[in-house]
């Protein structure tokens, strides 16, 4: 009985991954990621997630996945899976100061930036060019 509940317990492990995150989740994020602009919640790409595939003049609407939280000003980090320059903006309708993200460029900490401001919390709108 010791042994199956041990074996039971390391498949459990292992469907679920060291992470914790059930592979679906995990799945679902990849595939969301894929080709598309993501913003998340937190540093180092963790915490909630948002992925889109064209400019939103108001990120107020747009929630992180699986919450109720916005996303509005609430970004920490963001990659750029797309062909598009992306520019975040700090008010509505593509105004204000703007963060530039390349095609195909991430970045971990949007608090320090060469060439671009501090952009923690700050986005409110993004353009894609």
């Amino acid at each position: 009985m010791k042994k199956a509940v041990i074996r039971t317990l390391l498949v459990m492990g292992v469907v679920t991954g060291v992470s914790g995150i059930s592979p679906s989740y995990a799945d679902a994020r990849a595939a969301a990621e894929a080709g598309s602009f993501c913003l998340y919640e937190h540093d180092d790409y963790k915490g909630g997630y948002f992925c889109i595939n064209g400019s939103d003049v108001s990120l107020r609407k747009n929630y992180w996945v699986g919450t109720s939280r916005s996303v509005n000003n609430g970004a920490s980090s963001m990659k750029n899976n797309t062909g598009y320059i992306v520019m975040l903006h700090d008010l509505e309708y593509f105004v204000g100061q703007y963060y530039l993200a390349k095609p195909g460029s991430s970045d971990k900490d949007l608090t320090n930036n060469s060439g671009n401001p501090s952009y923690d919390n700050k986005a409110t709108s993004l353009e894609f060019r």
